[in-house]
């Protein structure tokens, strides 16, 4: 909960991949810094009224101050003004301009969840003072204290590191994937961006440039001492994965004071390059007359990550 004379911000999910650098830009430094309130042992699971009595005794000032989530807060904070989640792409197939998520298959659409977000919050908000917006970003390259299961940075920079402590500093390192998924395209996103965005449904990512594996990997491996090269031929969605060998190697890993060695969905970060073999850029076209223009190099999100993940002892 973040404290400032006028506006509050309550974050769900504060120490997630998202969440962490949302509360890291609230509270980057600034002339008047807000403060922050934790508010631990929230059950999202249990009833509207369950939760609403909750919140308010955690809380202490949310009186002032989604569908539980946000009927509860509609309830305590009639002035509240805006709506922010972050949602994704894969499941949409990956829309390269935002209108198409407004036009799947019904028999799709209605597993899609972030669809049914949309058209709850549209509902809740109609004749309101306050409004939503998603953002829809692709890859998200950023840090979580805690393990994630969508933090690619996270799995890769054990992996890396376990991969420079066996076989020394300059091997070479196959990217962890078949080969069309090291040429695909994607759009990257820092979850610094994504926190700093707020505006429907607009995509996001550092730059209106795609890139792909083949030109990240090298990038990635070099800043571990390492050599990244494309993966063979023959490779092979049963080839051993990283989480693999991180597993065979667990033991040096923690010798060498390496923390959170299995907090990450391995299942699902491993599998990264051997389904993600299509082009899967964003339009940033919404963004941009929406008047955000940033730009940022892509690969400047990895390295935040990996520092963050070194200084919280997860690699040394």
């Amino acid at each position: 909960m973040i404290e400032t004379p006028n506006h509050h911000a309550l974050v769900i999910g504060a120490s997630g991949l998202i969440g962490w650098s949302v509360v890291n830009q609230l509270l980057r430094p600034l002339a008047g810094r807000p403060r922050l309130s934790l508010a631990t042992g929230v059950n999202l699971l249990c009833s509207d009224h369950k939760f609403k009595g909750t919140l308010k005794e955690k809380v202490s000032d949310v009186d002032s101050l989604m569908q539980r989530v946000v009927r509860a807060v509609k309830k305590l904070s009639p002035s509240f003004k805006f709506i922010v989640y972050p949602g994704g792409t894969t499941l949409e197939g990956a829309p390269l301009v935002e209108e198409l998520a407004d036009r799947l298959p019904l028999d799709y659409a209605k597993t899609v969840s972030y669809s049914h977000y949309r058209a709850m919050l549209t509902e809740e908000c109609a004749r309101a003072s306050w409004s939503w917006c998603k953002l829809c970003p692709d890859a998200i390259i950023g840090f979580t204290p805690n393990g994630s299961g969508y933090s690619l940075a996270g799995h890769w920079s054990v992996y890396l590191y376990a991969y420079r402590l066996v076989h020394g500093e300059g091997a070479e390192v196959p990217y962890p994937g078949v080969q069309a998924g090291y040429d695909c395209l994607y759009s990257e996103t820092s979850a610094t961006t994504l926190a700093r965005f707020k505006g429907k449904m607009f995509n996001v990512a550092d730059s209106e440039t795609p890139s792909s594996m083949r030109k990240r990997w090298p990038q990635i491996a070099r800043w571990f001492g390492l050599v990244g090269t494309a993966p063979s031929s023959s490779a092979h969605v049963n080839d051993p994965k990283p989480s693999d060998f991180i597993q065979a190697h667990r033991e040096r890993l923690e010798e060498e004071g390496a923390k959170g060695v299995a907090i990450w969905n391995a299942g699902q970060l491993d599998s990264y390059g051997y389904w993600l073999t299509f082009d899967r850029q964003l339009s940033l076209r919404r963004l941009r007359d929406a008047g955000f223009d940033e730009e940022r190099r892509p690969e400047d999100g990895w390295w935040e990550a990996f520092e963050m993940f070194k200084k919280a002892g997860m690699i040394q």
